[in-house]
């Protein structure tokens, strides 16, 4: 992050660093807009957990360009949710998916030199995601009541890939400014995934699900909801990094850095370029995200806890009269992120 210690405009030409990073989401709220969708919610008692750990390299080619590579490793991504089966029979749910994700890699590069622009600069990124994740992953599941249990595509929400062969879009800009304390940095960074790709060919929770009214529905079929979409998706993060102890002479502490963001994340419901057809989760989170970092010599650590203070999950327009299967559409009250990088 500009501004925080062991920023990309701090690193030399032919420096690497590497780091790993931990975030881990948990959710037991189905939202329909912005609301808790409340009847499915007391129906499926939902519980949904996602912990991924990614490993990233960075290489500085010259003071203005970068390349980095990131590879997810899915840990852990579960859906547990109640089923009601004939004769008011409960049936809990277990779907679970573990494996490496969709690997990345991204040129970035500074619009001005970093050794001129000091106070304030640009950066601009391109890359792709590649489609190396399991998006065919599987598990026992049964239909919409619980019945013909079979192996199943597990839910769109935890599956550890899209399949699609993606264009990462970034850019970056920061701005040294003298609020609240002298030595604080304004930033903005934002990201969108194009995914060209219409579907994927796998089973949707739609298609599995054995229910005549989804998966036959007129607006499905034209749709081609009963399989997976490729979906977009962006991020966009406004906020300040700035000096704990502004005036302290104590080397240990002058690595301390508090940050406080605003970060809004989610995927549309109509991609930017391609075919929109398929089942997809559109909706969006809107969170406040509080942190810090601490670098000491070659060693930093990044920790933040996005706080949402808005849920809101957007209908699916290819499924039945427009609205979302809720089993797509919950958001968690926070997470927590984690960081460990080291400068070569």
């Amino acid at each position: 992050m500009p501004g925080a210690a062991g920023s990309e405009s701090q690193i030399k030409p032919g420096q690497f660093t590497l780091s790993t990073g931990w975030r881990s989401v948990r959710s037991n709220t189905y939202y329909y807009y912005a609301r808790p969708y409340n009847f499915m919610n007391a129906r499926e008692k939902p519980s949904r957990a996602w912990d991924t750990l990614d490993v990233t390299g960075t290489y500085q080619i010259t003071p203005r360009l970068n390349l980095a590579m990131i590879v997810p490793l899915n840990i852990n991504r579960s859906s547990y949710y109640d089923v009601e089966a004939p004769l008011a029979t409960r049936i809990r749910e277990r779907a679970r998916a573990r494996s490496i994700g969709d690997i990345s890699v991204t040129a970035r590069s500074w619009i001005f030199k970093p050794s001129e622009s000091p106070k304030g600069n640009i950066m601009l990124g391109l890359g792709l995601k590649m489609p190396t994740g399991n998006f065919r992953e599987k598990s026992t599941l049964g239909n919409y009541l619980g019945q013909n249990r079979s192996n199943e595509p597990v839910p769109l929400s935890i599956m550890p890939g899209d399949g699609g062969l993606d264009i990462i879009t970034e850019a970056l800009a920061y701005r040294a400014v003298k609020f609240p304390t002298k030595g604080t940095i304004a930033f903005a960074q934002g990201s969108y995934l194009i995914t060209p790709r219409g579907t994927n060919g796998v089973l949707s929770q739609v298609g599995t699900s054995e229910n005549p009214a989804w998966s036959l529905n007129a607006a499905t079929l034209r749709n081609n909801a009963n399989y997976n979409s490729v979906p977009d998706a962006y991020q966009l993060r406004v906020g300040m990094i700035g000096p704990a102890f502004p005036k302290t002479q104590n080397f240990k502490l002058k690595g301390l850095q508090w940050q406080l963001a605003y970060r809004w994340e989610g995927s549309p419901q109509h991609d930017l370029f391609g075919s929109n057809k398929g089942f997809r989760q559109p909706g969006y989170f809107m969170a406040i995200e509080p942190g810090f970092y601490y670098q000491y010599k070659k060693h930093l650590l990044q920790f933040s806890v996005p706080i949402s203070f808005l849920k809101v999950a957007l209908p699916d327009l290819a499924q039945k009269d427009g609205s979302p299967d809720p089993r797509t559409t919950a958001f968690a009250p926070a997470s927590v992120n984690l960081r460990y990088t080291y400068l070569f």
